[in-house]
């Protein structure tokens, strides 16, 4: 089962989220030989807004995924919660990791 982790982006804003893949027993996921890919949807059923471009931090076991995105990328997502997962690839394999909600914060001042 994928891991829950909810997180804000503040739009407009640069964005650093550091996430943590855990197995069922709370253990975090050894991520040695893996890559990874995520993507934002507005609702599960809706096509791709936004490209999280996960990376797997290099310590591989610490289950660690971090996402940086600049402000010029999320100044254009809708404000309001929305969906979003990370899969793990090694070879063939093919696993979600994390899952959960992004709350979009409007911006006042552009």
């Amino acid at each position: 089962m994928a891991t829950v982790a909810n997180f804000t982006i503040d739009r407009g804003s640069n964005v650093c989220v550091e996430l943590f893949a855990r197995d069922s027993e709370g253990n975090y996921l050894n991520l040695v030989g893996h890559t990874a890919s995520g993507y934002m949807r507005y609702k599960y059923n809706s096509g791709v807004i936004f490209d999280l471009q996960p990376t797997i931090d290099p310590s591989y076991i610490s289950g660690a995924i971090n996402i940086n995105l600049f402000g010029t990328g999320t100044t254009n997502l809708f404000p309001g919660v929305h969906y979003y997962d990370i899969y793990a690839y090694s070879g063939n394999n093919r696993t979600r990791i994390i899952q959960g909600q992004v709350y979009v914060s409007p911006d006042i001042t552009r």
